[in-house]
């Protein structure tokens, strides 16, 4: 181009006409569509220091002016936890669900604020803000803020989130979602037993039955009410969901001062003679409870827990290791070059996730409204918003696998093996060790109960609990077992199941364990889920589902019940006292013959 006809393109140029409204193109790369003047790029890419014009180039030179490429207004976020007008058992953290990264690109922090009893946050407790982190990995963005506010018990609190751009435009305010505290739990009192011409005994009074005896006691919540039917704590106040997951009362009792204890009436092999070698996985999905086997990556379903029938075949994985519910789908995760597999019915399945390279995904998990896969041997994790498209999300920390996925108060913890980390984080992207260094291999399970999380490990058969997700102390050693493979919380009680013996453990305060059952010839007990009211242990080395059944009991009332209700233990076997002990609602103690209750706020 010779030098006049540069100056009258360039004049050209200068003759165009500012645009101004509203820019309609693409997020990313919008820039390209308009001359920049000025040009000065802000580290989000998307913000400029200048005056917009059509065309190719100039050197015009305009007043410079900050111009938003991706306009906030429609980049509203969704509250996730604590989930709208539930009851919340700790002091919780908060997680929503970002605006897609499309949009949220635009974003520089969120805006947090949190409300006592005041849905129009006139004043607030908690008025923040949080960075926002996006990746163009991931569909779909999301937000985390770890408290450090104490809240006060049986109280009302209302929150809200909204973005803010990187020049200071605020995006609309999410819906107001609201929770409420229960930092207590339930009481309980009068305790009585029936004798033999059904006259009620109290505790310091002798009872001349011992066979078929029924006791009870007086049980009442009053801010969240009591836990009654199946299905009453699906969601927990510590931001655990588990569809699995049942009533919150059982019974358990001891006819020898506490050295033993009777926590279940019938134990019976439901699933067996399939020619598999393990049952990796359990998972309640649309009134069904479905099994994960091994070596044939077989899937079989049972709507009572008794009868199965086959639900997936020959798909040549070898093994179904992880089974998660996401989204209305089942999800299975296998043993099959890493294949994950989904079904809306249980009956028809696809590939929801491809070969990824790696050689299983041993663990699934859904957190703020995404699916996480854990896979090995090369230690990382996978997330999906849609369960179609996959990020990864976590890799290099130089584990081998990811045995387990659980969420904890707004968290989700992954443990490790070959060298037994625990790692978090709330945003499902960054990533911290909170455990680590106990001369354990692997954690290969992990679970919430009563407010603490728990971690099974290997290869010294331990369980550690924490409060917070960082410190952590032992709540179970010495068994003798190689392996905690399992973990489920039922009726109120924390189970283990184990390798090298096939034992179960329970617990009624994840303090004091008691072994309580031991599979017949089977060496693991590779998963434990509740269902329908009962305990279901998949096992090892003959791929066997037993159920078991728990001693009878009733709680009075419905769910949320703030009223003075009865649990009633019926059927038990007891023996002739030794001594006149009592114990008074404290545990251990010398009585020869023993009953705990156990009973489940709503929060």
């Amino acid at each position: 181009m010779t030098q006049e006809t540069a100056k009258k393109a360039d004049k050209a140029l200068n003759t165009f006409k500012k645009v101004t409204g509203t820019f309609s193109g693409s997020c990313a790369f919008g820039f390209v569509f308009f001359l920049v003047s000025s040009l000065i790029l802000h580290p989000s890419s998307l913000l400029y220091a200048a005056d917009l014009y059509p065309g190719n180039g100039s050197a015009y030179g305009g007043n410079p002016a900050p111009v938003e490429l991706c306009p906030v207004n429609t980049a509203v976020s969704t509250p996730s936890f604590p989930a709208n007008t539930s009851y919340v058992n700790m002091q919780p953290n908060f997680n929503w669900i970002g605006p897609s990264t499309g949009t949220a690109v635009g974003l520089a922090s969120y805006q947090l604020q949190v409300s006592t009893n005041d849905p129009s946050f006139a004043t607030t407790l908690i008025n923040l803000s949080t960075p926002a982190f996006t990746s163009t990995m991931t569909s779909v963005g999301a937000g985390a803020y770890i408290s450090t506010y104490t809240l006060a018990n049986s109280t009302t609190y209302y929150w809200r989130v909204r973005g803010r751009s990187v020049i200071g435009n605020d995006s609309p305010w999410s819906q107001v979602f609201s929770f409420v505290t229960d930092f207590a739990s339930p009481t309980v009192s009068g305790f009585m037993s029936y004798n033999s011409t059904s006259g009620i005994s109290g505790e310091t009074q002798w009872n001349n039955l011992a066979s078929g005896v029924t006791a009870q006691i007086t049980v009442q919540d009053i801010l969240s009410g009591l836990a009654v039917s199946t299905g009453a704590l699906i969601h927990r106040g510590d931001g655990h969901d588990d569809p699995g997951a049942t009533s919150g009362y059982g019974v358990m009792y001891s006819t020898n001062a506490g050295a033993s204890w009777v926590d279940w009436s019938t134990y019976t092999a439901t699933l067996s003679g399939t020619g598999e070698s393990s049952l990796f996985s359990l998972a309640a999905f649309n009134g069904k409870l479905y099994a994960g086997t091994g070596a044939n990556g077989k899937i079989y379903s049972s709507a009572d827990g008794l009868s199965w029938t086959p639900s997936m075949n020959g798909i040549g994985a070898i093994g179904i290791y992880s089974l998660a519910v996401f989204n209305g789908k089942l999800y299975a995760g296998t043993g099959n070059s890493g294949v994950i597999y989904s079904s809306a019915d249980g009956l028809n399945w696809t590939v929801a996730l491809p070969s990824i390279g790696e050689q299983v995904v041993r663990s699934l998990s859904v957190f703020n409204g995404k699916l996480y896969a854990g896979t090995g041997p090369n230690g990382k994790i996978y997330s999906s918003a849609d369960g179609t498209s996959w990020a990864q999300v976590l890799g290099g920390t130089g584990e081998t696998y990811i045995y387990s996925l659980a969420v904890f108060n707004g968290k989700l913890y992954a443990g490790t093996g070959a060298n037994g980390k625990i790692y978090s984080s709330a945003d499902g992207s960054v990533w911290t060790q909170v455990m680590g260094g106990t001369g354990e291999i692997s954690i290969y399970s992990l679970t919430v109960f009563n407010g603490r999380m728990y971690a099974g490990t290997g290869a010294n058969g331990k369980i550690y609990s924490s409060a917070d997700g960082t410190a952590w102390t032992q709540a179970l050693s010495g068994t003798g077992e190689a392996y905690i493979n399992s973990l489920a919380v039922l009726n109120g009680k924390l189970y283990a199941g184990t390798y090298s013996s096939g034992m179960i453990y329970s617990s009624a305060d994840g303090v004091s364990w008691k072994h309580i059952m031991s599979g017949p010839g089977e060496i693991h007990i590779r998963s434990l889920s509740a269902f329908n009211g009962r305990l279901y242990a998949g096992s090892g080395n003959n791929g066997k589902v037993f159920q078991v059944s728990p001693v009878a009991a009733a709680l009075t009332g419905v769910d949320g019940n703030l009223a003075a209700q009865t649990l009633t233990a019926r059927g038990l076997n007891l023996v002739q006292s030794t001594n006149t002990q009592t114990c008074n609602g404290a545990s251990p103690c010398g009585a020869t013959n023993q009953v705990k209750f156990t009973v489940t706020d709503m929060a």
